[in-house]
């Protein structure tokens, strides 16, 4: 007589195991990676089959619903989500409605994972549910047809030498491709004779147009500059198409990386690659890429092609690395070891393009690997990391020092330039390691939001297994780095060092932002005060640039949707956790103030019931203007935990900061303690990560 079938609740055994438990007829625990793969060091390849289609559909839901993982009820059509740690890239669409790709390294990519994650565990919200997420935006550029039939340069000296000066600072770390001639010939009454568009200088005097709308665009002082901006670069544009591309040259390069910089300004971004894709071809064309090259030509020849090589290149990187894409130029780099032995003779525009040409390889090399293998492992990452270092420790001291107003408390010309050009060196840093890291703390967010649920569920008590612990410093470091990003250009813009429209920038912001949301969503107890404040800040240093870019403005509305939606789930956590007694009745609950500012009963506020606040009054910042060098507000805890210095170059444009600080007691008990940086013996979590839009 056979024996009656075992309950499923009565099992000793899992009712799902990982591909390599069950290829092997291995024992598996169900974790996310299992204990197996993590003892074999396999933890990143640790992946469950879709095998709930074999069983009926009601013993497997229950088993699921027990064990805490992704429940999806519907049924699977292409339009469909993908599942929860799936890991795809993305077809969004175009204001014409065609799709274009976005990979699975992009920040976009991201905010779709995060999207399944919070509707998954926090229920439906205006984050997980928003009616934009398969589009990308792309701003409207005034119609040709409204720029005048007989354009006219007829700004005067004192307008076009601040339009250059936006320029320059805008630019300053992404392009390095104005000699000192072409820009005294800016500084002219006329640019251009009436003759001029048959004589050599039509290159010229087309680069000259596109400094202006390019500093017009960042200035962006009401719809005069709009105009100006507009009507200048139809001008440009206009000329620059002039013989259709049948002779590249040097000047048509140039010219072209302006273009794709204007269209970056003017939240065109497909269009800008595009006009990169036309330079990065005829700079193969020419030859820029072969240093070997160079050799023969005269100095200020052979200057100006490795200056626009690395131009075309670090914008290019940058560019596809944030949408996720492939580059589009070859990765050798001229004369860099040259560049770093002279790097203190050189202009610090020049400085700042060498130091962005070197990490934005490095950067590239990460994206290259993520994008090929899905995931990085332990060994591989802390390579990465340790490349990052190495470069941060290579860099001149002009790129590492702190920067002061003037005087009389004005931001000086040279001062904001150099201070933008050194907080671009330090964002694609920090970026860089954001991207090496982001899977550990995606890896330790997931599985705690499913222990979570199957605590909720069952009433049991679950840690995280020892294997992966030491993991979590990893997903640490990701965390600090976008903490330190975004406290660096929350800083700057405290100082009235950023433009109107910093194109590049608001989308470090916007992944910094991205990644301390998802920190949030972790247990309290591993969560500093600092990720609340400063994923806060992320929000208001979008507000501060969204007046001139659309982009911008569109990133602070989803991260303030996501600070909602994760205030919503700690809300719920907590209703929970106070409903769940059953020994005890609560009587009396505490009044809180609703939203119209009257009191009503309910439950304690959450956690995070400050994270939504959008201005920073005196006195509220914690920290201190480290672009300055003069103490804006009393130093804090923050400051003391930066005075240790990590193995991976953390400490970057802190070093002088860290001298000014007097020894205070610490008031939040380690929230923001150093790593520890034992990386031997880490074993990785699960890298999935899902697309977005």
């Amino acid at each position: 007589m056979p024996r009656h079938r075992v309950r499923l609740e009565d099992r000793k055994r899992s009712v799902r195991a990982c591909e390599a438990c069950r290829l092997s007829r291995k024992r598996c625990d169900s974790r996310l990676p299992c204990s197996s793969c993590s003892r074999k060091g396999i933890g990143a390849s640790c992946v469950y089959g879709d095998r709930a289609k074999q069983s009926p559909p009601n013993r497997i839901g229950s088993a699921r619903d027990r064990e805490g993982l992704p429940i999806h009820h519907e049924p699977r059509s292409e339009d469909a989500p993908q599942p929860l740690l799936a890991q795809n890239a993305r077809m969004l669409l175009t204001a014409k409605g065609e799709k274009v790709y976005v990979g699975k390294t992009a920040a976009i990519s991201m905010l779709q994972f995060l999207r399944n994650v919070l509707r998954r565990y926090a229920g439906p919200s205006t984050f997980t549910e928003s009616r934009r997420s398969n589009s990308m935006l792309e701003a409207t550029l005034r119609s040709a047809s409204h720029r005048p039939t007989d354009f006219v340069d007829n700004l005067d000296l004192s307008e076009r030498t601040e339009l250059i000066h936006y320029y320059k600072v805008a630019s300053n770390g992404f392009l390095n491709l104005l000699t000192d001639g072409i820009l005294s010939q800016l500084n002219s009454e006329s640019i251009a004779t009436p003759e001029f568009e048959e004589t050599s200088l039509k290159d010229d005097i087309t680069a000259a147009y596109l400094v202006i709308a390019i500093g017009a665009h960042c200035r962006g002082n009401g719809d005069k500059d709009v105009k100006t901006s507009s009507n200048y670069f139809a001008e440009a544009q206009r000329l620059g198409f002039q013989d259709m591309l049948l002779n590249p040259s040097l000047s048509m390069v140039r010219n072209f990386i302006l273009m794709a910089f204007y269209m970056f300004c003017a939240c065109r971004r497909n269009t800008g690659l595009l006009y990169l894709g036309v330079a990065s071809r005829a700079a193969t064309i020419l030859g820029l890429h072969l240093p070997e090259l160079n050799a023969t030509l005269p100095a200020d020849i052979r200057t100006a092609r490795v200056q626009i090589w690395k131009s075309l290149r670090v914008l290019d990187l940058i560019t596809n690395s944030i949408l996720g894409r492939p580059s589009g130029t070859q990765d050798i780099q001229p004369e860099a070891q040259e560049a770093r032995e002279k790097s203190d003779l050189l202009p610090h525009t020049s400085m700042t393009l060498d130091a962005m040409f070197e990490s934005c390889s490095i950067v590239e090399l990460i994206a290259q690997k993520i994008t090929r293998d899905g995931t990085l492992d332990i060994p591989t990452t802390e390579e990465f990391l340790q490349k990052l270092r190495g470069w941060a420790q290579g860099l001149p001291p002009t790129l590492r020092q702190l920067l002061t107003r003037g005087n009389d408390g004005c931001v000086e010309d040279n001062h904001q330039q150099a201070a933008i050009g050194n907080i671009h060196v330090a964002c694609n840093y920090y970026f860089g390691v954001m991207l090496a890291t982001r899977q550990f703390l995606i890896s330790e967010a997931i599985t705690w939001l499913q222990q979570k649920q199957a605590n909720r569920n069952e009433g049991q008590s679950f840690t995280p297994s020892p294997s992966v612990a030491k993991a979590q410093e990893l997903a640490r470091v990701c965390t600090d780095s976008a903490t330190y990003l975004v406290q660096m250009c929350h800083d700057a813009g405290t100082s009235d060092f950023l433009l109107g429209n910093m194109c590049i920038l608001q989308a470090w912001v916007f992944a910094a932002g991205l990644i301390l949301g998802l920190s949030l969503l972790r247990p309290p107890e591993i969560t500093s005060s600092e990720s609340h404040f400063y994923f806060s800040s992320s929000q208001n240093v979008l507000k501060r640039i969204a007046k001139l870019s659309p982009q911008a403005q569109r990133y602070a509305e989803i991260l303030s949707d996501l600070s909602r939606a994760i205030e919503g789930y700690h809300r719920q956590l907590q209703k929970d956790s106070s409903s769940n007694n059953i020994l005890l009745e609560r009587i009396l609950k505490p009044t809180t103030p609703n939203e119209s500012g009257n009191n009503t009963t309910g439950l304690p506020s959450p956690m995070i019931s400050h994270m939504g606040y959008s201005s920073t009054e005196e006195g509220d910042n914690p920290t201190i203007d480290l672009l300055d060098g003069m103490l804006m507000h009393e130093p804090s805890a923050i400051a003391l935990s930066l005075q240790n210095t990590d193995d991976f170059g953390f400490n970057i444009l802190w070093d002088d900061y860290m001298s000014t600080a007097e020894p205070q007691e610490a008031s939040f008990n380690g929230n923001f303690e150093q790593s520890s940086w034992r990386l031997n013996d880490l074993t990785t979590n699960l890298y999935q990560e899902g697309s977005g839009s």
